[in-house]
């Protein structure tokens, strides 16, 4: 038997091509409890997490979701759900932290890939803009990114009881139960 270890099998990027392919005007109900979180299968929590990785929805070259414009977030907010608007902050809320996610993985991905900032920004990932890439790249070689990634990394380290839900969300694992 060789030595050589085979890749580990993991799972695709979750594309959702059925509600992307939905007709234009067609959206789907989803359920919310009480306190206005989501307790539905998990289609609008996945569906977030493709709209964070649109290039031509969600910006990256922003530090903070705060800092992204409201015409940018109002894209976002016309979605494929059929959604009250007491629920915009919610959805809202999950986007910005699947784009947190997705830039970070970004980052473990290529920031110590290459050596410079001039080699980074003229290799990009495919799922990002070019333009958005670079900018994203110019962020990461900054004092105040590298503050908040090492300051993250400590308190990460102190982490005595880790999130081990997997998926599902705490309002649905509660309405389950």
């Amino acid at each position: 038997m060789s030595n050589i270890e085979k890749p580990r099998n993991t799972r695709s990027r979750t594309i959702l091509p059925d509600i992307w392919g939905l007709d234009h005007g067609e959206k789907l109900t989803v359920k919310f409890n009480s306190l206005n979180q989501c307790v539905d299968d998990g289609e609008l929590e996945y569906f977030c997490g493709t709209v964070a990785r649109k290039k031509e929805l969600t910006p990256l070259e922003f530090l903070d979701w705060r800092k992204v414009p409201a015409t940018s977030k109002y894209k976002i907010w016309d979605s494929k759900f059929d959604l009250t608007p007491n629920k915009k902050q919610w959805v809202l809320s999950k986007v910005g932290k699947c784009l947190r996610i997705f830039k970070h993985n970004l980052y473990a991905k290529y920031f110590n890939k290459y050596s410079t900032l001039a080699e980074l920004k003229t290799n990009p990932d495919s799922k990002t803009d070019p333009k958005q890439w670079g900018k994203l790249a110019e962020k990461w070689y900054l004092t105040q990114w590298q503050n908040k990634f090492e300051r993250g990394k400590d308190i990460r380290s102190h982490m005595k009881m880790p999130h081990t839900f997997g998926t599902i969300s705490y309002a649905r694992r509660a309405e389950v139960e």
